[in-house]
């Protein structure tokens, strides 16, 4: 008996699969209110519902958008000296478990000549994961004003949001306080350190 086999991929969305290849696929979605932000001194709070702005694992997060905002012109302080707050929210979804490639394994009989085709699928378990900061103005006098949000989202086989943390930011970091006008898929090519737009291609 002679045997062949094939595989056969399938084509996944890529944020999927967002750290596959020599790139890394991300979502970011940005509104923003047309003013000078650079003119706020921001603290970074936490915006997920029941972490606390001292949680360790917010605490690490934080030192990663303070650097990310402070090489970008934006001037972070303490939450007694601010006069705008940066809501930092972060999640990961459960595990999906998806179809990647099916194997094609063909059995010749070499006694009747007929193919014998079975198929042997391929699977990866893959996690979503969601940045975002949310940024508020303060006032003593006022209510509170949404000044500009920015939204990272990708997929992918890491299961720990915080190794995706400094990719995210570094990719969505010029929409730092502008709009994206919709949600636009951005990649990161590790060999080249270029950021490529490659929402005109879809």
């Amino acid at each position: 008996m002679h045997t062949t086999y094939r595989t056969y991929i399938l084509l996944i969305p890529l944020l999927l699969l967002s750290c596959a290849s020599t790139k890394f696929y991300v979502n970011v979605n940005s509104f923003s209110s047309n003013i000078n932000f650079k003119q706020y001194r921001y603290s970074i709070e936490s915006g997920n519902k029941g972490v606390s702005s001292s949680d360790l694992e917010f605490l690490s997060y934080k030192r990663i958008v303070d650097s990310s905002l402070n090489k970008n012109g934006y001037f972070t302080t303490t939450e007694d000296s601010c006069n705008a707050s940066i809501l930092l929210s972060y999640s990961i979804s459960a595990p999906q478990r998806i179809l990647v490639a099916e194997n094609q394994k063909t059995n010749v009989n070499i006694w009747t000549g007929k193919e014998e085709v079975s198929m042997n699928p391929e699977y990866a378990t893959i996690y979503d994961k969601f940045l975002q900061l949310d940024v508020y103005s303060r006032n003593k006098n006022s209510n509170p004003i949404e000044l500009w949000k920015t939204t990272m989202t990708c997929g992918g086989r890491d299961s720990d949001v915080g190794v995706v943390i400094p990719y995210l930011l570094k990719i969505a970091e010029k929409f730092y306080g502008k709009n994206s006008n919709g949600k636009r898929l951005l990649s990161y090519d590790f060999e080249t350190n270029e950021i490529w737009d490659e929402s005109s291609s879809n």
